[in-house]
């Protein structure tokens, strides 16, 4: 028989974990959009910190950003040094090419590993910050679950979380300001 190459067939369950067969789930993509409570505690407690302490958040992205850029150069640079090395003939110890790209490579991880130190000692005090608002997130988290319950009663209350986000960051918005943050919390 025929068939489209580019036919793509999607099927939706509200089952929170349908069973089906081994043979079924190697022939499929199953993707699961069910939100969990850490997840969520810690998508809104990002909303959160972003609402109250923009700078910080914009800081802890930028550390992750190039805490992973590090990290992928120096990988680039030790496969450039064992594609040196494998490519080197002769004495190494002759090569002056290969013993340049070692000290330049040694020198740059050094640099590489002190920014990965000083970056990670900063994202731990930005976690510790964003830590203070944790409650906010977990009681967000809660309200959202809480409506998504109301759905059982009438279809009516049917929220999506996209639509709550929204409510959440007008709450955070139009709630009162404080200075202190203990303050700020309990508002």
């Amino acid at each position: 028989g025929m068939f489209e190459e580019d036919f793509i067939l999607y099927m939706t369950t509200k089952l929170g974990n349908p069973k089906l067969t081994p043979e079924i789930m190697g022939k499929t993509s199953v993707i699961n959009y069910t939100v969990n409570m850490n997840g969520l505690t810690q998508q809104i407690l990002n909303e959160v910190v972003k609402h109250e302490n923009p700078d910080d958040e914009a800081m802890r992205g930028k550390l992750i950003s190039d805490t992973n850029d590090n990290m992928k150069t120096l990988k680039d640079l030790g496969a450039k040094l064992l594609k040196s090395l494998a490519e080197s003939k002769g004495s190494l110890l002759k090569n002056t090419e290969l013993i340049t790209t070692l000290k330049n490579s040694k020198q740059r991880s050094i640099q590489i590993e002190k920014d990965v130190a000083e970056g990670k000692i900063k994202k731990e005090k930005l976690e510790e910050a964003r830590q203070d608002y944790f409650p906010v997130a977990k009681r967000g988290a809660l309200l959202f679950f809480t409506l998504q319950k109301l759905s059982a009663i009438s279809e009516m209350y049917e929220y999506s979380l996209s639509s709550y986000m929204e409510v959440f960051k007008k709450a955070l918005s139009d709630s009162q300001k404080d200075d202190v943050v203990k303050t700020r919390i309990k508002i």
